[in-house]
């Protein structure tokens, strides 16, 4: 008899053929990365680096010819026109799309395929709760992850026999907000993994505990604190422009002669670069990772509580954020919005995360906080001051040149001047990726010479949800800056704002 090794190698071999005989005629994947996607046993594959590596045809091919009920997202209805075209190049003669309300091909064996545009957050409601045993998400760096989350979230089937699978397929983020991804692949893509590095196409496992992804050792079971989690599996395939033979030459003489380092990024896939940073991005991203890195390692410093801020959201998905700051070393709590329901409520959370410690401590009294500032200002031994952003600011920056629009724009601009690696000020950041988010989405003008900073309004529309825990650090920052006459100025300001 042979080996058992021997045995198992045959069986797969034989597997794999069936597969490549199983694919109907008209699609197949091409040699190389693109067929080692389609026949990945993960229940999620990454897929994708280079440009042009035949990143939308692996998603139409694998819901066309191995699924039953199948969805495709992008993040436009524009940019699914490409997607439509070429499907219907893929099923011509077969069947080709039906737009309108279905938005779908329908397969002559019973097979659908949706497509679907995710532009604005309310968007996502049309696909809660529709079932779909593969969804595909096509340059998946452009959604939020929590928007990711939620329409991977529905993936399940009923059909005896059928796999559940979902492939992400993404080029190296263009943006911060889109570098989720490298973390959601961290074992094959972020140089920095602290775990083993994984081989392209290898398997590994993960169970999502606290709202945070863990990678544990096999697909059994998991069972922590009394609650089990089933580990679900995840790869990432490279894709190499070389690898789709239907592209001319001229296409990578194009990526040649783009601008770097989207030239390195989309040419050679390269997720060692990190976003580009907007000209008009108001704090730089290397200077929150600098202190970010100075927070992993280093301790909390030895020392009294310098100043709190809290930014209270009440209901819906924002929570509220409250920093602490120890010399320059901040602490992060937060609060589910569903649980601070008025001012009562998020007063005494505050008091939860303050414990015996005493600062001045610093509430965004626009919305909900108003009535929060109310209830806390009269707590023992608390110094509470008001910070209302739409007011107006007065200082100017560092160079003398510029005034601040409103208080919004002084105190990002106090962070980001504090920040700046010529500052001294060695700030420490806890190392949460959303923080990291928060700081580095906003975006600056000058107005009439001054610094304006966008609404958080438009944050939120880019990056899907508020900056919370940005704004709690930003406030707190900022309150230490003011000069005391400010301070006593804040004392008195929301009893005039309010008429008495």
């Amino acid at each position: 008899m042979l080996p058992e090794y021997i045995q198992e190698a045959a069986a797969k071999h034989r597997l794999k053929k069936a597969r490549r005989k199983a694919t109907p005629k008209f699609w197949g994947p091409n040699k190389g990365a693109q067929r080692r996607g389609y026949e990945s046993d993960a229940d999620v594959v990454g897929y994708g680096g280079q440009a042009g590596g035949g990143k939308s045809d692996l998603l139409l091919g694998t819901a066309f010819t191995k699924h039953w009920r199948s969805a495709i997202y992008r993040r436009t209805y524009p940019d699914l026109a490409d997607i439509v075209t070429r499907g219907d190049e893929i099923l011509a003669g077969i069947t080709s799309y039906v737009s309108g309300d279905k938005k779908r091909w329908e397969l002559p064996g019973g097979q659908m395929i949706y497509l679907g545009a995710v532009q604005h957050k309310n968007d996502l409601r049309k696909y809660r709760g529709r079932a779909r045993d593969f969804i595909g998400i096509d340059e998946a760096a452009e959604f939020p992850e929590d928007w990711f989350r939620f329409l991977t979230g529905w993936i399940r089937t009923t059909r005896k026999g059928q796999r559940t699978r979902i492939i992400l397929t993404f080029n190296p983020p263009e943006t911060p907000e889109g570098e989720w991804v490298v973390r959601y692949f961290a074992p094959w893509l972020d140089r920095d993994y602290a775990g083993q590095r994984a081989e392209p196409g290898e398997l590994r496992w993960f169970i999502r505990r606290n709202d945070k992804d863990e990678e544990v050792s096999g697909s059994e079971p998991v069972t922590i604190e009394g609650v089990e989690y089933k580990p679900q599996s995840r790869t990432f395939i490279p894709a190499r422009v070389d690898d789709t033979p239907q592209l001319t030459s001229d296409y990578k003489s194009q990526l040649n002669m783009l601008p770097e380092p989207l030239r390195s990024q989309l040419l050679f896939g390269d997720f060692s670069i990190r976003a580009r940073d907007n000209i008009w991005q108001c704090i730089p991203t290397e200077w929150v990772l600098a202190a970010q890195r100075r927070w992993r390692e280093m301790d909390k410093p030895n020392v009294a509580l310098r100043a709190a801020a809290s930014d209270p959201s009440r209901g819906g998905d924002d929570k509220h954020a409250i920093a602490k700051l120890y010399g320059t070393y901040f602490e992060l709590y937060g609060f589910p919005g569903a649980e601070t329901p008025d001012g009562p409520a998020g007063a005494d959370q505050i008091m939860e995360v303050l414990g015996e410690e005493r600062a001045s401590l610093f509430v965004d009294v626009i919305g909900i906080g108003a009535s929060v500032y109310d209830h806390v200002k009269v707590k023992p031994d608390v110094e509470a001051y008001p910070i209302n952003n739409s007011e107006a600011a007065s200082g100017t920056d560092q160079s003398g040149k510029y005034g601040f629009f409103n208080v919004r724009a002084a105190s990002y601009w106090k962070l980001r001047e504090a920040l700046d690696p010529s500052s001294g000020e060695d700030i420490a950041l806890p190392d949460i990726r959303e923080l990291r988010i928060d700081l580095t989405a906003p975006r600056y003008s000058t107005v009439g010479g001054k610094i304006k900073v966008e609404p958080k309004d438009e944050i939120k529309k880019r990056i899907a949800r508020s900056p919370d825990d940005g704004d709690a650090i930003v406030m707190a920052w900022y309150g230490i800056s003011l000069p005391v006459v400010e301070l006593d100025d804040l004392s008195s300001y929301l009893s005039n704002y309010r008429g008495g």
